[in-house]
């Protein structure tokens, strides 16, 4: 998916069925962005991590809606777990393709942002 993208590429993994640090590991110069919650008592706040390999890029956290920058145009590859209620949200505001276990979706060139739960994406 990433090889006949012809575009920059990002990973986004959210409680996906493969883990990320195995996608990280052979993909190393691809951004993954973690999108998970903090483990405390009471609510769980949204947290995103932005990872380069085995290094993290930045950490995003703070009230809702995060902001996550891709690049326009970019082709999203989507790790995520069927038996959550992230994937209809994924699916309301981007048309995907499923690949095997991933799916992925390429943005247009102008900007734009959509809005995922407790995440907005901007490019």
């Amino acid at each position: 998916m990433s090889r006949e993208a012809g575009r920059p590429v990002v990973i986004l993994w959210e409680r996906g069925l493969l883990s990320w640090r195995k996608a990280s590991y052979y993909h190393p110069r691809l951004p993954i962005v973690v999108l998970e919650r903090k483990r405390l008592a009471g609510p769980a706040p949204a947290v995103a991590k932005v990872w380069s390999g085995n290094r993290l890029v930045e950490m995003i956290e703070g009230p809702p809606p995060l902001v996550i920058r891709v690049p326009p145009g970019a082709r999203l590859i989507w790790l995520l777990n069927p038996r959550t209620e992230f994937p209809s949200l994924v699916r309301e505001q981007f048309a995907l393709t499923e690949a095997s276990n991933a799916w992925y979706c390429d943005l247009p060139e102008g900007p734009g942002a959509r809005r995922l739960g407790d995440y907005l994406l901007v490019w």
